[in-house]
């Protein structure tokens, strides 16, 4: 269906990509990158890392430090993040088989103006949504100023996407693969992610039972501090009380969820 979805993902493609994003070490991006992807295939948390870390003990220390998002080894994590996750989660909800008796969740999904990709790390799942609906204005946003930025916006003059540093006004599909768990207050995030884009149709993949870079040990849910699977719940909680219902798919382990609204 395209490159992004179809070809294997070429390491030293993105490399060469961050080579032209002035200020980037090209060789801490790779370092993490690779110890990314050994960390994900083998099922670690990752504390080897010097990125890992450095930010669980900022958030130790009760000061995250939020600069890691700037970081040259970031860049790294996300490319592991992407080829291990993302990529398989487009992949998958194009599938017939991933929700049979419609033909597939993009296909259940129907036709659609405008796809939003929230937190769209270095621009590559948001150019796969690009192949996923070619009709639609698929918008990618992420933190204005930053080296992953520079390279979204090189990838969205090439892909043909556009790139926001604020979620805008309107979504009909919201997408969003490891990113509330990048929040301390997650659920209040969700909220204001419905009530501004109104979303018909949300694909999320959350972690908030496993630690990993920007993630947190807790997380802020209705003046309580709360972990793992209660977070988990509260969130699904405040979809369905807006009108969501989760659509019983056949993707493994359930990822990403697929909700649909179906009331206000």
């Amino acid at each position: 269906m395209g490159y992004f979805l179809d070809e294997k993902p070429a390491l030293d493609e993105y490399l060469a990509r961050c080579a032209e994003v002035p200020g980037v070490a090209v060789q801490d991006v790779y370092d993490e990158a690779v110890a990314g992807i050994y960390r994900l295939k083998n099922g670690n948390n990752g504390n080897e890392t010097p990125l890992w870390n450095r930010w669980y003990q900022s958030i130790k220390a009760g000061n995250p430090d939020w600069s890691i998002y700037d970081s040259d080894a970031y860049l790294g994590d996300l490319w592991a993040c992407w080829t291990y996750y993302s990529r398989r989660y487009l992949r998958a909800i194009r599938e017939p088989s991933s929700l049979p008796e419609a033909g597939g969740v993009v296909a259940d999904i129907g036709p659609v103006g405008m796809v939003a990709d929230l937190g769209c790390g270095v621009g590559c799942t948001t150019a796969g949504l690009r192949e996923l609906f070619p009709s639609a204005e698929v918008v990618g946003t992420n933190i204005a100023g930053t080296k992953q930025m520079d390279i979204c916006l090189a990838m969205a003059r090439t892909y043909g996407f556009a790139m926001a540093s604020d979620m805008g006004q309107h979504a009909d599909v919201v997408f969003a693969s490891e990113y509330f768990e990048h929040f301390p207050r997650p659920v209040d995030h969700l909220v204001e992610v419905l009530d501004t884009l109104t979303p018909h149709a949300l694909l999320v993949a959350n972690t908030f039972t496993n630690q990993a870079i920007g993630h947190f040990d807790s997380y802020r849910v209705d003046g309580k501090e709360l972990a793992g699977i209660a977070v988990s719940r509260r969130f699904n909680d405040a979809l369905r009380t807006r009108g969501y219902r989760q659509v019983a798919t056949k993707l493994w382990n359930h990822r990403p969820a697929y909700w649909k609204r179906y009331s206000y």
